[in-house]
């Protein structure tokens, strides 16, 4: 089973206050539960590594730009695929473009999918809600964010 989800949200920011948010890092800020962790370097670039849990999945950055971001993703067993978030300059802001396009690995990754497929316009409103708080909040993270994960595969 394959999965191919695209959805836009609109941030009321420029693109450079945008993009970083959507790094490895950068999404410690905002996402509740993101907690990646690095064998090597934390640094934004091609061939940055790291995992996450819940369930255990390895990233890589294969393409990191000014507009666009984009990374491998493999949860063992379960799924694998490529994450895309693009930007552009809009007149409200930046254009936020996210695309998962997964493959499940497993009868539990398809269950795992069609769940994240059902969920994906909901995940992506929690997304808009939780960076444009980031926006405006000093600091590296959102106060009184919720305590659960955001929605996933």
């Amino acid at each position: 089973m394959r999965v191919q989800l695209t959805g836009t949200f609109t941030l009321p920011a420029p693109i450079d206050r945008v993009m970083p948010l959507f790094t490895a890092e950068g999404e410690r800020g905002w996402a509740p539960g993101w907690e990646p962790t690095y064998p090597d370097s934390a640094e934004h670039q091609v061939g940055q590594v790291w995992t996450t849990a819940g369930p255990e999945t390895l990233w890589v950055t294969v393409q990191a730009d000014d507009a666009c971001v984009r990374y491998a993703r493999v949860a063992p067993g379960l799924s694998a695929g490529i994450v895309t978030v693009a930007c552009r300059e809009s007149a409200d802001g930046t254009e936020v473009t996210t695309s998962y396009d997964m493959t499940a690995l497993s009868p539990a990754g398809e269950r795992r999918l069609a769940d994240f497929a059902a969920s994906y316009d909901e995940m992506l409103e929690h997304w808009r809600v939780y960076t444009s708080a980031a926006l405006h909040k000093p600091g590296p993270a959102v106060e009184g964010r919720e305590a659960t994960r955001l929605p996933g595969c």
